[in-house]
């Protein structure tokens, strides 16, 4: 099993809270997570995992020219944006946790970017999507769905299980085996379960899930998102957090952190921030001010999200859709097609 880490580092630390509860029968996120608590519980143990994190991010962010890649590309763009949208769509059916799915994002990006070809086709895409949750839920979910379940719905091909094996193994050695990514969802869940942050505590993972929605979104709507550090992107949304949600001492926490930022990088932050508040800052409040809980069949999740929905569609060149369900049956895509 230490194989699969590779030289990552402090393994224990980087582990999801969610991780750490036992299991006790088959434990889906939103089952498991009202019992999770922080592992740190002081504010040097936070600074020096914020610290640790900062110095890892880098190694797990797209290759430089990647954004530029999805200026040029719109085709690669376009499936991009309609993998994501999937792959949300994923999380919600399979009850898969925002960590989960934050980082079959990361997968999707960085293998993308590390294969500028021009042979992309509908169809490798969709498997290269289908790899990412398979890989992500099998290092990050105490229970991963089998192959089949994750084909369930929105796609227009189904793959044979071989196939999907042997996408997995050239997506772990395309990224080096490194599973184990800094995404702004780590950030989020290191920063948010500080005791000083939350007028309600309780109110915790609903939030999280929230706001690994809005971060997904995000990225889906606008990839120049990307050029940006995972820290800096982090830490410009939650300061879009309502304030009916977060307590007296909120913004003295979160000065604090931004305050762990080098100097070279605070004008990454305000180029970062204006992003998002800007073009995004609206969407985040309406989604996290709803009192209404925020569950993957909750009515609430369907109106908070349509918006970005529609904007991410509205963005899609319709004759580029990648996973646009057809009349027809779905193509079943054997080894050697």
């Amino acid at each position: 099993m230490d194989s699969l880490f590779c030289n990552e580092e402090h393994v224990w630390l980087m582990m999801s809270p969610a991780a750490a509860v036992p299991d006790q029968t088959h434990t889906s996120f939103n089952t498991c997570i009202n019992n999770v608590t922080s592992f740190y519980t002081t504010k040097q143990d936070l600074e020096e995992a914020f610290e640790l994190y900062r110095e890892k991010e880098q190694m797990y962010m797209p290759q430089l020219g990647y954004v530029d890649l999805l200026d040029s590309d719109c085709f690669i763009s376009s499936c991009r944006r309609k993998a994501i949208h999937w792959l949300i769509q994923t999380r919600r059916r399979l009850n898969l946790s925002p960590e989960t799915v934050s980082n079959a994002v990361n997968y999707l990006d960085r293998f993308i970017s590390l294969n500028k070809c021009h042979c992309w086709k509908y169809w490798t895409v969709a498997l290269l999507s289908v790899a990412c949750v398979s890989i992500a839920s099998k290092f990050g979910e105490t229970s991963p769905p089998a192959l089949h379940d994750i084909q369930g719905e929105g796609l227009d091909y189904t793959f044979h299980p071989k196939l999907i094996q042997e996408m997995e193994l050239k997506l772990l050695q395309t990224i080096q085996w490194r599973l184990n990514c800094k995404t702004p969802y780590s950030y989020v869940e290191l920063m948010i379960r500080d005791i000083d942050f939350l007028m309600k505590p309780l109110l915790v993972d609903d939030l999280l899930t929230r706001l690994t929605d809005f971060l997904l979104f995000a990225l889906c709507l606008d990839h120049k998102l990307l050029e940006f550090r995972p820290s800096v992107i982090s830490l410009c949304v939650l300061r879009c957090i309502p304030e009916k949600l977060i307590s007296s001492t909120y913004y003295s926490v979160l000065t604090h952190f931004v305050n762990l930022i080098p100097q070279d990088q605070l004008e990454n932050l305000l180029e970062c921030h204006k992003v998002v508040d800007n073009r995004l800052a609206d969407d985040l409040y309406d989604i996290l001010s709803s009192d209404k809980p925020y569950g993957s069949s909750s009515p609430v999740t369907v109106l908070n999200m349509a918006p970005l929905v529609e904007r991410c569609d509205l963005q899609v060149d319709e004759s580029l859709c990648l996973f646009k369900m057809p009349c027809r049956k779905r193509k079943r895509i054997d080894l050697h097609e």
